[in-house]
């Protein structure tokens, strides 16, 4: 597997060059919900899963950078990864992504309710389905031992 290797910036100098005419193309690919939760400033919605670079290169100016977040950076690299293989060097990461200019105290576009993270929902969808295998394990086959082994094998594989 080849790396990607992607230019960052932090979100304390992007704010700063936000009156900068070139920085017209800042995109956020996380989810609707995440992005309607809190969002950076004039940010333009496109959820990792709909990205369609090609699309996307036909509104872009070559030369313009395109400053992608997320929430914390991984989907942005992501991100990063595709534009780089349609051969486009113009992407940069947003440090941090959202979260990091929480955490610099920028400014940010707040929704009226809390979503959690697309990651804590996975992991409490994994961990529900961990305590019913346990559960059923227990009380009706040991078969079902099998859910909290493959949960537990797959956390085994992420460290």
């Amino acid at each position: 597997m080849i790396e990607i290797k992607y230019r960052t910036i932090s979100p304390a100098v992007l704010f700063e060059l936000s009156d900068a005419p070139d920085v017209n193309e800042l995109l956020d690919v996380r989810t609707t919900p995440e992005y309607a939760s809190a969002h950076i400033p004039g940010v333009r919605l496109i959820p990792l899963n709909e990205l369609n670079v090609e699309m996307y290169f036909r509104r872009h100016k070559p030369g313009t950078p395109i400053y992608v977040v997320c929430q914390a950076g991984a989907q942005a690299a992501k991100a990063i990864e595709r534009f780089d293989r349609a051969g486009c060097d113009d992407a940069i990461v947003v440090e941090g992504g959202t979260q990091g200019s929480i955490d610099a105290g920028l400014p940010v576009h707040r929704g009226a309710r809390s979503v959690l993270p697309i990651m804590q929902q996975v992991q409490i969808v994994l961990r529900s389905l961990s305590l019913v295998g346990s559960i059923l394990a227990l009380a009706i086959n040991r078969v079902f031992a099998v859910v909290p082994l493959l949960h537990g094998w797959g956390h085994s594989l992420q460290a």
